[in-house]
């Protein structure tokens, strides 16, 4: 098989793959409109490794990390639409500001654990810029500060945040202009 034809075999798997994941992001939209009514959390860890381990079953080897990854992302992006959905008059954005601006926003990041790359990932989804970042090691896992700059009165945008405040117990934010 030749280079051509193994692109064109490419693209009619991305299409697939598009079409997958927009059913995929409707279904976690009716997933977000269940969570609203019932108040349940976005973000379930247990719930996550669960599915991941489900989902890498029976991976070669080769390609374990790289799967592991892809449905890391999706998931993450997931949920950043998740909470998209559920941003309007959150008690917890109080302080956000309303149109363009900056945060600080700080936290933890326990040892091993891949939040700031998630929180950094969720910024760029939602078109924030990711204008510093400072991490400072600590016995139990990384102190790390970011500032973001950008409009805070798209959803996602403010999903971004109540993500960060809500899967992070330690997250704090303070308005910078």
């Amino acid at each position: 098989m030749g280079l051509d034809d193994i692109r064109e075999e490419i693209d009619q798997i991305d299409k697939k793959l598009r079409d997958l994941f927009l059913q995929r992001m409707e279904l976690s939209h009716q997933v977000a409109e269940t969570k609203k009514l019932t108040k349940a959390d976005v973000y379930v860890p247990k719930r996550e490794r669960e599915i991941l381990c489900v989902r890498t079953e029976g991976v070669k080897e080769d390609f374990l990390p790289e799967c592991r990854a892809f449905f890391e992302q999706v998931m993450e992006i997931s949920r950043a639409y998740q909470y998209s959905q559920m941003t309007e008059e959150h008690e917890l954005l109080k302080g956000l500001p309303q149109n363009e601006g900056s945060i600080k926003i700080c936290f933890s990041c326990p040892k091993e654990s891949r939040q700031l790359s998630v929180f950094i990932n969720a910024a760029r989804l939602a078109g924030l810029q990711l204008e510093k970042a400072e991490t400072e090691k600590q016995s139990d896992g990384m102190q790390c500060r970011l500032w973001l700059s950008g409009c805070f009165s798209a959803d996602l945008s403010r999903a971004v945040v109540l993500q960060m405040l809500k899967e992070n117990e330690t997250a704090v934010f303070t308005f910078i202009s």
